[in-house]
């Protein structure tokens, strides 16, 4: 038997018409490809098919194909989102890091005394940011804004460094945590006296001089 008109989603094999398609047989067409007009063709990168598919589909969103003949679409991570239009590719959105330099603070410094700056990479600056203190020293120190700040008076007779670290979230993806850890020295100040006692009351009247009362 010959060919001359091959279903929608088939194509022909071995053409034998010398001006027209021809052909022996036919066969349905594979995933990852489509048929039109009785010709096989491979899906591009971005687009997917099934068995019998007489078109190629676009990957849905949050979904890629990397390359050709693709026959479903692989899922983008939780923390990446499709933004190509060719569908290629899954797009890193989220946080990239997450730093805070401050050091050491004065153990005297007030309450609400800037200890650093949080400095936030993101790869889309739009989505706010939420930040946070955890760790040892939590306690003492909380953010606000962009602001590593404290929230406790120091004391460096107690303890003289605090280990926190801060957490940073952006708000469109709340599981895509970063975080930058850092040990807050807190240096000693001269303290004034807070009292004075004296524990001799009397003195002999022959006592030498510089002698201790």
């Amino acid at each position: 038997a010959l060919y001359l008109v091959t279903p929608s989603g088939w194509y022909g094999i071995n053409n034998v018409g010398a001006t027209n398609w021809m052909f022996t047989d036919i066969a349905q067409c594979e995933a990852g490809y489509f048929c039109s007009s009785g010709v096989r063709h491979w899906c591009e990168p971005g687009d997917f098919s099934t068995v019998g598919a007489s078109s190629c589909e676009p990957c849905p969103s949050g979904s890629y194909a990397a390359g050709s003949k693709a026959t479903a679409c692989d899922p983008c991570e939780p923390t990446k989102h499709k933004v190509s239009d060719d569908r290629t590719s899954c797009d890193y959105w989220g946080l990239n890091s997450v730093a805070c330099p401050g050091s050491s603070v004065r153990e005297d410094a007030s309450v609400g005394f800037e200890v650093g700056v949080i400095s936030v990479d993101a790869a889309v600056a739009s989505v706010p940011v939420t930040c946070m203190v955890s760790g040892p020293g939590a306690g003492k120190f909380a953010v606000q804004g962009r602001s590593l700040r404290i929230s406790s008076a120091l004391d460096h007779e107690t303890t003289s460094s605090h280990s926190v670290t801060v957490q940073c979230t952006q708000d469109a993806w709340p599981n895509d945590m970063k975080a930058a850890s850092l040990v807050i020295a807190v240096s000693n100040v001269n303290e004034p006296p807070t009292s004075i006692a004296l524990t001799g009351a009397t003195i002999a009247e022959n006592a030498l001089v510089n002698g201790v009362v």
